[in-house]
């Protein structure tokens, strides 16, 4: 990590580097009427079934209500964070710009994120009263320290604190839960039918490790209580590892003690830990990866001169994008922006994203499929942009979609049958009518047919985008979800019989009954003690009742969107790049088939890392311990 480290002054607002709290802040204001347009449209969407029932007068008044009450608290939350992020960026600067002045004198011109504005030195002073003392203790700046000081003092303590906030859940969970796609991961494993990459190969042969301990042991279920044990420490080491970055960024004390409790107690993060799926397995590459980008961005791309640093840049990347296919266009977009950010270091550190993705794409890929004789299927998701709408407009209107249009698009998908599995709230169904292999020139065909539909069915085409994206940020009623706490779910006849069908090597007539036999050993996660049920029965009582900080749109739209208007407003570009891995993993979801909460799994442990950039910016040294 860099001996550098940021503090800010924000010299785009003098009124803040003088100490006035600022009542009014455009920034907060703009983001306060998004909330209002995306609360108004979300409670519109989740209350009409996602426009199959009418939209009525009451309904609309009602919800403009709701979005007004929600807009003045997104302003206030907005207005509390800025003023708080510039009085720390401020008391940083008074605290240590004396003590630091013979270092800024021959730090380079280009080092430095924002020019300082001249910090009141009135505002340097701790008040007298101990209760506003205390506050100021809580709410200013820390000074920043080395990363291997972070790491000696409090990696053991964020550690255990973590893994002491996971242990009712734990507890509760025990031997560990699955989500679908681990079944028919498991499927491959087992040797029921033949590997395929719409799952990564790499999670695939992790889990089946765990399988193959399991079957060894003498229970598949040994395998995946084995498998929850190494990853619950996997993550709370890389969630310590993640907190010693932020102490070592120097951040307020409260700052530091709300991303501890964010990783330790918040549902979004502990819910999913004990979770057996691709999603999860992912956040152990992704996390301490986002790390380093953080700090590449920071230090301008200084910090990648040092060999070990670089070395496990590329490894972390390769993994990341072997992990989770959306990782590599995520990362190509994010690291576009880096190079704007990194400069004095473009060529080294283009060259070491280079050989992250070369590593990823080129070597692991064709290796793991040749070693597997994986079958390649083709990644379809984000083709459901042009088959969702053109599927509502065949259900809703079929008429509006003109002979030429059809024609256009018959060489890449059936329309009519993407009108008839039609739903709203995903896309997976309309996928499913996509011609295979279909030619570039039918794809470009297919684009302007999408294209003029679209603009005789603008209704239509908002309709079907807000189906299946409207939940990533809205935060009403409806909108909250619960982890599973067992495995038993994905045991329904229904389940079953899909899993029955991946039994290739099995007669037809005993293929159920070969599922049944074959994932016996997993069954039964759910037969839990009292306490157990009671704990995740009020767990799932929250989330109906429509708990907030259970909703998924807090944590991938609001919380960014906020951090955004801040870093926009002050203009903290440096911070704005680093920002950049996090804007574009939320836009993956965006992009995504179906709101799911497994997805932005990710996001969540990534988040406090970027939450964290408006109380730092420009550079000063720290203490080595």
């Amino acid at each position: 990590m860099s001996d550098n480290v940021v503090a800010t002054v924000d010299a785009a607002n003098p009124r803040a580097a003088a100490g006035h709290i600022r009542w009014f802040d455009p920034a907060a204001l703009i983001v306060a009427i998004l909330g209002y347009g995306i609360d108004f449209a979300g409670a519109i969407v989740n209350n009409t079934r996602l426009f199959e029932d009418p939209i009525t007068d009451q309904l609309i008044r009602e919800s403009a209500q709701s979005g007004i009450l929600f807009s003045v608290v997104v302003y206030v939350a907005a207005l509390a964070a800025y003023n708080w992020a510039d009085f720390s960026t401020r008391s940083s600067a008074a605290q240590f710009a004396r003590q630091d002045a013979p270092a800024a004198a021959g730090t380079p011109a280009d080092q430095p994120e924002s020019q300082p504005a001249q910090a009141d030195s009135q505002s340097a002073q701790p008040p007298r009263n101990p209760i506003l003392r205390a506050f100021n203790v809580c709410l200013r700046a820390r000074r920043p320290i080395t990363f291997k000081a972070s790491l000696r003092k409090y990696f053991l303590l964020y550690w255990l604190a973590t893994l002491l906030g996971w242990s009712l859940w734990i507890a509760v969970t025990w031997p560990g839960a699955m989500r679908d796609d681990t079944i028919a991961q498991f499927m491959q494993t087992s040797g029921n039918i033949r590997y395929y990459t719409q799952h990564p190969l790499l999670d695939t042969l992790v889990f089946g490790w765990f399988w193959r301990f399991g079957a060894a042991t003498g229970s598949l279920m040994n395998g995946l209580a084995a498998y929850t044990v190494v990853q619950v420490l996997a993550l709370s080491l890389c969630c310590a590892f993640a907190l010693c970055y932020i102490r070592k960024l120097g951040l307020p004390f409260l700052a530091s003690l709300l991303a501890v409790l964010y990783y330790a107690l918040n549902y979004v993060v502990v819910g999913g830990v004990t979770m057996m799926g691709k999603d999860t397995l992912h956040v152990i590459a992704m996390l301490p990866a986002a790390v380093l980008f953080v700090e590449i961005c920071r230090t301008r791309g200084r910090v990648l001169r040092r060999w070990p640093v670089a070395v496990a840049f590329i490894l972390l990347v390769a993994l990341s994008v072997a992990s989770k296919r959306t990782a590599l266009m995520i990362l190509i977009l994010a690291f576009a922006f880096a190079l704007i950010v990194v400069r004095g270091n473009r060529k080294w550190f283009f060259a070491c994203a280079m050989a992250g993705l070369v590593l990823a794409q080129c070597v692991w890929g064709p290796l793991s499929v040749m070693a597997t004789d994986a079958a390649v299927t083709e990644s379809r998701e984000l083709y459901g942009v042009i088959t969702q709408p053109v599927g509502r407009v065949q259900a809703k209107n079929p008429s509006a979609i003109s002979a030429h249009d059809r024609e256009l698009l018959k060489g890449f998908m059936d329309v009519q049958g993407a009108g008839d599995r039609y739903n709203p709230s995903r896309t997976d169904e309309t996928i499913w009518s996509l011609v295979p292999h279909a030619s570039t020139a039918a794809k470009w065909d297919a684009v302007r047919a999408w294209a003029s539909i679209g603009l005789k069915n603008p209704a239509d085409y908002v309709m079907a985008y807000a189906g299946t994206t409207m939940n990533w940020a809205y935060t009403g009623k409806g909108s909250n979800f619960t982890y599973p706490t067992d495995a038993d779910y994905l045991f329904s006849e229904s389940y079953m019989k899909q899993w029955a069908t991946f039994m290739t090597h099995t007669p037809q007539d005993d293929r159920l009954p070969a599922a049944y036999r074959l994932l016996g050993d997993l069954m039964g996660t759910s037969n839990k003690a009292d306490w157990q049920r009671n704990v995740a029965e009020s767990v799932r009582r929250a989330a109906e009742q429509g708990n907030r900080w259970m909703s998924i749109g807090l944590y991938v739209t609001y919380v960014p969107m906020i951090l955004v208007g801040y870093l926009i407003s002050r203009r903290r570009w440096v911070a704005l790049g680093a920002t950049s891995l996090l804007l574009f993993t939320v836009a993956s979801l965006y992009a995504s088939p179906i709101v799911l909460f497994w997805y932005p799994a990710s996001e969540y442990f990534i988040l406090p890392l970027f939450t964290a950039l408006p109380f730092c910016g420009t550079e000063v040294r720290p203490r080595s311990s």
